[in-house]
């Protein structure tokens, strides 16, 4: 339920800030996935994938940072939810990771290496493009 009233804050038919942004924090901190996990959300102004590094809002899941304690996660649910409010990005969730042999995070779930890699349709645009 806490999703609708959020979308309802954005058409402008809803609930007032705090309030919206309290349900965000509510919502995607009763989620929390098994550790270790890294940040992951849309931009808001161009709709890619962005993961949440140590300084900064980055566009490779291979410069996120990583938490593994629970403390560390909620740090970045805590980050997520101030960018949120600032509408700097939209749709914050941690996702579990494996760690690779190069040290780099790696999605275990499938939904979430996919949208690492970027369109699926073409593979002369997106992040698949770049590599």
């Amino acid at each position: 339920m806490e999703n609708i009233f959020i979308a309802d804050k954005f058409r402008g038919i809803g609930l007032n800030e705090p309030f919206a942004s309290v349900t965000l924090v509510l919502n995607i901190m009763s989620k929390l996935p098994a550790l270790p996990a890294i940040l992951m959300a849309n931009d808001l102004l161009d709709g890619d994938v962005l993961f949440l590094g140590p300084s900064a809002w980055e566009r490779s899941h291979c410069k996120a940072q990583i938490a593994h304690g629970a403390s560390e996660a909620e740090a970045l649910l805590a980050r997520a939810a101030r960018d949120f409010k600032a509408n700097v990005i939209v749709d914050p969730y941690l996702v579990q990771v494996a760690i690779s042999a190069d040290g780099e995070p790696v999605p275990v779930h499938y939904r979430e290496r996919m949208r690492t890699l970027g369109p699926t349709t073409r593979l002369d645009l997106g992040k698949q493009a770049e590599a």
